[in-house]
Formats: structure tokens, C-alpha cells, sequence
């Protein structure tokens, strides 16, 4: 937000977020009158529809809750699969404004480190680039550019996170990493995660389906109940 004459500007996804929670609060309220409406006319082949039409309204405005509010926040906005062979892992990068992107590698080499990856997803995607620095004791990613998202910095600006930090999951938890990519090996089902300017860990990519297996859960408890 900017403050302007005494006058807070609200940005533009704000401003979306504000509209988005305004039509689910339209449709909850709908969802709470249908019922009112069906009941109140009497008719006898209308009795049990009001607790349908309620249950199944407030479910969709539950769902649509968690989408838009989902939305709102950072996301996955596009996948690559690069590479070929009997090993694979993933490497994700998470731009400053929030978009992120899932890359699907795979190998076959007996040996492969975090950077022989970058380099091969590097030279793969042509909407990609990389700028580095190489030192005696490693490279240091300076710069990542994918579509129109970019990001460039070298840790040199207060409060000194504008840079690429790097995060590895080895089994079920992120963990930042304290050695350089050149360092790391990369093993079978692994994941990798370049986060620029903030230490907080990789965005969560969420489960495909999530809103249906919700629903139909809801379903399930309901039906038992009668």
C-alpha cells in the first residue's frame, strides 16, 4: 500500500482480493435464503430440497473460499519436464512478486549435482537464462530469468536477502542449504528450491484435486447423518 495525501491507495491485487470476498460472501448469503424461500412455500415435494439446496450451496461457497483465497497468493504458474533416464527430481524457483515454477528433471548419470541440473534445465528451456559467478569453492547464482519473471542480486543490499537462497528436501521437510549447489548431490526423488530475496521456505504447491476430495468428503458425512 502508498500513502497518498492522507489517503491509503489500496493496490490492485488487494483490490481484487476485496472483490473476490465480496462475491463468496454474495453467494453464502444465497446460501442461507434458498433454503428460507423453499421452506416458506409449503409445498409438501419441497421439504427436504431446502436442507439439500443449503448443504450443497454452502459446500460450493466453501470451495470457492479456498480458491480465491488460494489464488490470492503466491502459485505455481507453469511446469517443465526436462531430461530423460531412470532417476528424476524436482527443482522449483520462486520469483520475488510470487510466481514460481515447477521443473520435473530427470537423469540417468551415476553422478549429478544440484548445478549439473540447473545447467541442463538452463540450456533446455529456451525461455530461461541463468548469470553466475564462479568461485574456487563453487558457483554463486547471481541471477534467474524465466518468461517475464526475473530476478537479479548478489546479497549486497539491506537487510541483505537479495539473493538466491537455496533449499533442498531430501525426505519431508524443506531445509535452507548451507553449501552451494556445486556441492550438492542430487539423489532419486529429491527436491531442490531457489527462493529469491526472502529466507522463508518454497511455496507450497498444492494437491491437484483438493476442492473435489473436500466435497466429497462433505457428501459422505452428510448422507451418514440421515
Amino acid at each position: 500500500m502508498q500513502i497518498r495525501n492522507d489517503r491509503v491507495t489500496v493496490s490492485a491485487p488487494a483490490k481484487m482480493f476485496r472483490r473476490r470476498v465480496s462475491r463468496v460472501d454474495q453467494l453464502k448469503r444465497l446460501c442461507l435464503f434458498l433454503p428460507w424461500i423453499l421452506r416458506e412455500t409449503g409445498h409438501p415435494h419441497l421439504r427436504k430440497f431446502p436442507m439439500f439446496i443449503s448443504f450443497a450451496t454452502r459446500g460450493v461457497a466453501a470451495i470457492a473460499s479456498v480458491v480465491l483465497c488460494t489464488s490470492v497468493h503466491a502459485a505455481i504458474v507453469d511446469t517443465f519436464t526436462v531430461g530423460f533416464g531412470d532417476k528424476s527430481a524436482s527443482i522449483q524457483i520462486d520469483f520475488e512478486n510470487g510466481n514460481g515454477y515447477l521443473i520435473n528433471y530427470s537423469w540417468s548419470a551415476s553422478a549429478q549435482s544440484s548445478w549439473d541440473a540447473m545447467l541442463a534445465v538452463d540450456a533446455a528451456l529456451p525461455n530461461m537464462s541463468m548469470q553466475y559467478d564462479t568461485y574456487s569453492f563453487g558457483v554463486f547464482l547471481t541471477g534467474v530469468t524465466i518468461d517475464a519473471d526475473t530476478n537479479y542480486g548478489q546479497g549486497d543490499v539491506d537487510p541483505y536477502e537479495n539473493y538466491w537462497h537455496l533449499w533442498t528436501k531430501d525426505s519431508a521437510q524443506w531445509e535452507q542449504a548451507m553449501f552451494g549447489a556445486s556441492d550438492r548431490n542430487l539423489v532419486n526423488g529429491a527436491s531442490d528450491a531457489w527462493v529469491f530475496g526472502s529466507s522463508t521456505v518454497p511455496q507450497n504447491i498444492p494437491a491437484p484435486g483438493a476442492a473435489v476430495v473436500f466435497m466429497a468428503s462433505a457428501l459422505v458425512a452428510r448422507r451418514r447423518r440421515h
